[in-house]
């Protein structure tokens, strides 16, 4: 819990633009620091998640339905955009973090059908 308020508090404090691409990682101390924070809150997540029986079933139904998810999931994104778009006549970017967050939730919840039928009655598709 300390890690992930620490973590927290960096990141909003003192945003920095990190681009390892063109290695800019903006003050070092800050920037170690952060990452050290963020992975072990991210572990102790985990830890936390392993015990939530529900969660952790749903986790791990994705987990093995992956390959499906990643196979399709850009074609569910965009005929989500095209809807919304008829709809309200306008392009929905995806400017924050929990808009990102909504499509990625409905985009899984659109293909647990599509996951199911594959499984069914597709399995070679995938490899089973």
């Amino acid at each position: 819990v300390v890690f992930f308020c620490i973590y927290i508090i960096l990141t909003i404090l003192m945003p920095q633009i990190v681009n390892l691409s063109t290695n800019n990682i903006g003050n070092p101390i800050i920037f170690y620091l952060e990452a050290f924070c963020g992975i072990a809150a991210y572990i102790f997540l985990s830890k936390i998640i392993a015990n939530l029986f529900l969660l952790k079933n749903v986790l791990i139904y994705l987990g093995k339905n992956s390959i499906i998810l990643l196979a399709l999931h850009w074609i569910i994104f965009l005929n989500l955009d095209r809807i919304l778009f008829l709809l309200t006549s306008r392009h929905f970017p995806l400017l924050t973090l929990i808009d990102g967050f909504l499509y990625s939730i409905l985009t899984v919840i659109l293909l647990i059908p599509v996951i199911f039928i594959t499984n069914k009655k597709f399995p070679m598709l995938i490899g089973k």
